[in-house]
């Protein structure tokens, strides 16, 4: 499973900018329920049960999913399902949209070897280097380090990471940083105010929505990478 790198376009010699990050909600957001946007995996309507998985065409992404001791702390002997949930959770209308199905490949009990605070992206540098793919097409990381900077997430090619922050934020984060393995870039700030505010611009209030606006079009970008992993 060996894929180019992919990540937003920018001027640097590779053709790529090595981390896009994702940045806090702002203090007013009202953020969803765990149980309400869960309900689906319960419902007969995910990716592996019900009619839904009849009317899209799969493309299965596995993932090497990994939490760090933090993470694990905080949640114990229920941290893998922790992880698994944001996961399929962020994953729910990528699936209906596009027909990506984020798919636990194996777990990752993972050390930090620094606790004092850090950018998320040094993290998911250090991530790479100490959890590898291992047969997998992606390496998902879950922290509940300290962080410095605004950023909860990080992504760079077949490997992201995002910081805990309450777990309605945390799919969304994690949803905006898979949206990136599939050519989706950042949109913030938008300057000219020209683009429809979605997943790539402000996805804590904007979740589950990407731009059909000319010139921007992610949804499209998402679409035409969907089979990158197949």
């Amino acid at each position: 499973m060996s894929h180019p790198a992919v990540g937003r376009s920018d001027a640097d010699s590779g053709g790529h900018v090595p981390y896009t990050e994702s940045h806090p909600p702002p203090p007013s957001i009202q953020p969803d329920t765990l149980a309400a946007r869960a309900a689906a995996l319960t419902a007969g309507t995910n990716e592996s049960s019900g009619d839904v998985s009849a009317m899209v065409v799969t493309h299965a992404v596995y993932a090497r999913v990994a939490g760090d001791e933090e993470w694990r702390q905080r949640f114990g002997t229920g941290w893998e399902e922790q992880a698994r949930a944001a996961m399929e959770t962020a994953d729910n209308e990528m699936f209906a949209e596009f027909g990506i199905d984020f798919r636990v490949w194996g777990y990752a009990a993972w050390i930090t070897t620094d606790d004092s605070p850090r950018g998320i992206c040094d993290l998911l540098g250090e991530l790479g280097t100490d959890v590898s793919v291992s047969g997998a097409d992606v390496v998902v990381g879950y922290v509940d380090n300290a962080t410095s900077g605004r950023s909860y997430g990080c992504a760079a090619s077949r490997k992201t990471i995002v910081k805990w922050h309450g777990f309605d934020n945390v799919w969304k984060t994690s949803q905006h940083e898979f949206s990136h393995l599939f050519n989706a870039p950042d949109r913030y700030p938008d300057p000219e105010g020209r683009h429809n505010t979605d997943v790539m611009e402000d996805h804590y209030n904007y979740a589950d929505y990407w731009c059909y606006q000319a010139g921007y079009y992610d949804w499209g970008r998402v679409k035409n990478a969907a089979g990158y992993y197949d």
